[in-house]
């Protein structure tokens, strides 16, 4: 894959407002099928207020199939969410995703021959936590322990892309 995007920014009082272009050549030696180019304009919001940081954000774009795709180009529409917290004990943070996608042309005629349209949700809780501190200042890392909760739910006019799904997770992660 290769992307590259074009950014403008801006501080507003505590906020920081983003715009931009973005593009992205997609290929995959796997299936060429699923190759193409997707192109997006996008927009973001972050606020430090305190110890809180919040970003919002809403991208739209379109995907050009290379090749023979079923659906044909998709156009895509996302909403995004965070909180993040710095406490004493450990950082938290909560994501919330949504994506509308539709596609151009019908999937598959086995499908009932009707284009298909897609809402994805995607909700993640996180807490990390520092285990060590180095004397050896920021710069060297630090090692933290990770938990994560998400919760995802994707709908379609075809029941075959319903999905749902609840994942946990914990690990350990070194930050440079």
């Amino acid at each position: 894959m290769c992307s590259s995007d074009l950014m403008l920014s801006r501080s507003l009082s505590s906020c920081i407002y983003r715009a931009g272009l973005e593009g992205e050549r997609r290929t995959y030696t796997q299936d060429n099928t699923q190759n193409g180019f997707y192109g997006s304009v996008l927009t973001s919001l972050v606020c430090l207020q305190g110890d809180n940081l919040y970003q919002w954000g809403i991208q739209t774009g379109r995907d050009w199939a290379s090749t023979l795709r079923a659906g044909g180009d998709q156009t895509r529409l996302d909403l995004k969410a965070l909180w993040e917290r710095q406490w004493q004990f450990a950082r938290t943070s909560a994501e919330w995703m949504m994506s509308g996608l539709q596609d151009a042309s019908p999937y598959s005629k086995l499908l009932g021959g009707v284009t298909r349209t897609t809402l994805r949700q995607n909700a993640r809780f996180t807490l990390t936590k520092r285990l060590e501190y180095s004397s050896r200042g920021a710069s060297w890392g630090s090692l933290y322990s990770v938990t994560s909760l998400e919760v995802f739910r994707h709908t379609s006019n075809l029941e075959l892309f319903d999905i749902k799904g609840e994942s946990f997770y914990t690990g350990l992660r070194f930050e440079f």
